[in-house]
């Protein structure tokens, strides 16, 4: 048995290696490297599991996950972090960016505008600027008097939208070439500098519901339906990728310090987040104040953060948070930065 266990757990480390290496590489040459990636919360823990036998049982065997946690703790922190400081005690912006599907749990409410005020007073996140996406045609003028925000930026017939209390010098929107999906920003004055927000909502995958048929009918077996998920899969994060090579040229060549929000649709070890953050102009608010799991995905997918704060390196991260409390099958996450 002792043999089998450490057969097993050699096989995992290298499994763990092939994932690292290959889940970053570009969707559009291989598709497959998208979906290892997914893996990664377990890779975590499934090692862990084994560093711990090892020590109970006294054997040395601990040692290979041990330096697997070590070598590759840097990416397995971009989706399990241990930031025990408090958030640090200085005036800051306060940023919010939430999917909050199309508000269809809220359906039978008369004033969405007034929910969302009571929501966001009730979770302490109050915020400077907002970021929704999936808000399709709600009632954006009202939504931002309730919430005190000056301003408004609406794209893609409601569904990405940016709220803020801050004056505006400027504005866009990238309309992503065959998808309903899209990113708009706002060039903000803020105290006296100009920072770019961008909200982004890259392409969705679209197998939620297909997901949920799997889980719940237990249709594991139903291979028509499995490969319509791997289908719709396969063109979503190749045309994801084409969106994030996009979105990063833009960032490329604004004169600004930005911040980058938004449901990227793809977790931190895919080539969307390693584009985004390879430009070394970016810090992900996660990674540098989060604590636990950084799950944003509310279904039936375990461990699965989508959803991102990123800001320009040149602000200090004060705070960060996942909202526990929600009406999408997304969490809401808050971040608060100090823009010098």
């Amino acid at each position: 048995m002792k043999t089998i266990l450490r057969w097993l757990n050699i096989a995992l480390v290298i499994f763990t290696l092939l994932v690292y290496l290959v889940s970053p590489a570009d969707p559009t040459k291989f598709w497959p490297a998208a979906f290892l990636g997914l893996f990664w919360p377990f890779l975590f823990f499934f090692n862990l599991g084994f560093v711990l036998l090892w020590a109970y049982k006294k054997k040395w065997y601990g040692l290979i996950s041990a330096m697997c946690l070590l070598a590759f703790w840097p990416s397995f922190n971009k989706v399990i972090s241990f930031n025990l400081g408090n958030s640090k005690e200085k005036e800051g912006v306060s940023i919010l960016s939430y999917n909050v599907q199309y508000f269809s749990s809220l359906s039978g409410q008369s004033d969405i505008g007034e929910v969302l005020k009571d929501y966001t007073k009730e979770e302490e996140v109050v915020a400077d600027i907002y970021c929704f996406q999936e808000g399709r045609n709600a009632d954006w003028k009202s939504i931002a008097d309730k919430l005190g925000m000056k301003k408004r930026w609406i794209g893609n017939g409601g569904n990405t939208v940016i709220l803020s209390r801050y004056d505006v010098v400027g504005k866009g929107e990238l309309e992503f070439e065959k998808s309903h999906n899209s990113c708009v920003y706002l060039d903000l004055d803020i105290n006296g500098k100009t920072v770019r927000v961008y909200n982004a909502h890259l392409q969705s995958n679209k197998i939620s519901k297909d997901t949920r048929e799997v889980v719940s009918e237990n249709k594991y077996s139903d291979k028509k339906l499995i490969r319509g998920i791997f289908s719709k899969y396969k063109a979503a994060v190749i045309r994801r990728a084409d969106q994030v090579k996009e979105l990063r040229e833009h960032i490329d060549s604004c004169p600004y310090p930005v911040v980058v929000c938004g449901d990227f649709n793809d977790q931190p070890m895919s080539f969307v987040y390693k584009r985004l953050m390879d430009s070394d102009r970016l810090r992900d608010g996660f990674i540098d104040e989060g604590f636990g799991i950084g799950s944003t995905y509310n279904g039936n997918i375990p461990c699965l953060r989508i959803d991102y704060i990123l800001s320009d390196k040149s602000f200090e991260q004060l705070e960060y948070r996942r909202i526990k409390e929600t009406f999408s099958d997304h969490f809401a996450i808050f971040s608060k930065i100090q823009i010098d």
